[in-house]
């Protein structure tokens, strides 16, 4: 399974997402069937500087070789988000076409800023909308503008529920002041490698290396891979994204592994 997280802070969209694909093993020996799962890592999220990012959630085991095929365009890409978004839809529809049988549900996560520097966030998806009823509702394709929202999650979200729900009802019922609109980017960084590490502490199908991405008004995009099961220290955090500010580099990319302690 998969965890992404996007939320849209003020100076930036900040995305971030597990590495972990799970799969069924079916075996047979002198009649007997036996199952057992088996977990490798994948990357799952990716950047585009100057155009935005994707990051995909779902049941794409059986498909990740044609995935694969298609991710090795990614570095000719041109346009912006909105020609992003038609690039993913395309790719769902048309390659990976899940309504053709024998998927479960399958989404991605696809943000940038257009030309106008206004900031975009969308959920495309082959499956179900969160309030409708598998009772009486069949899988379809959506492509839900959730520009307007401050966080989308998707995967395993019951634990990002959770403490989200905590975090704003500090601020609305206790008022205690939330990072949400008075921290800086460092905070929301470090927050949702948080709610990930948190997870992958919960549910054995996310785990791996976590990638976090700040993409800026402009598309450049500072990733932040941990490798570990520690927070990120702010104060190495805070000093390579001061670099990444001033820089110009399309996309920089950080590393922590136990090495950097």
């Amino acid at each position: 399974m998969t965890l992404i997280i996007t939320i849209k802070h003020t100076d930036a969209i900040i995305m971030s997402a597990d590495s972990r694909i799970t799969e069924e093993i079916k075996s047979e020996y002198r009649g007997e069937i036996t199952y057992r799962t088996d977990f490798y890592p994948k990357q799952k999220l990716y950047p585009i500087g100057g155009v935005g990012c994707f990051a995909f959630w779902g049941d794409l085991t059986k498909l990740l070789t044609l995935v694969d095929s298609k991710f090795k365009s990614i570095p000719n890409f041109s346009g912006d988000v909105t020609n992003l978004k038609l690039w993913v839809s395309d790719l769902l529809r048309n390659d990976l076409a899940p309504h053709k049988g024998g998927y479960g549900e399958i989404g991605f996560h696809v943000a940038g800023y257009d030309t106008d520097g206004k900031a975009h966030i969308y959920h495309l998806f082959w499956g179900l909308q969160a309030d409708q009823d598998p009772a009486h509702a069949k899988p379809d394709y959506h492509e839900n503008d959730h520009s307007d929202w401050f966080a989308v999650y998707n995967g395993v979200p019951q634990y990002a529920n959770l403490l989200f729900k905590f975090v704003t009802d500090l601020e609305r019922e206790v008022g205690m002041k939330a990072w949400i609109g008075d921290y800086g980017l460092i905070h929301g960084i470090r927050f949702l490698d948080y709610l990930i590490r948190f997870t992958t502490s919960q549910n054995s199908t996310v785990g791996e290396q976590i990638i976090t991405n700040v993409i800026s008004p402009d598309n450049r995009q500072f990733i932040v891979i941990n490798t570990t099961s520690s927070p990120f220290p702010e104060d190495k955090l805070e000093n390579y994204f001061e670099k990444f500010r001033l820089g110009s580099e399309p996309i920089d990319v950080v590393t922590y592994t136990n090495m950097n302690k």
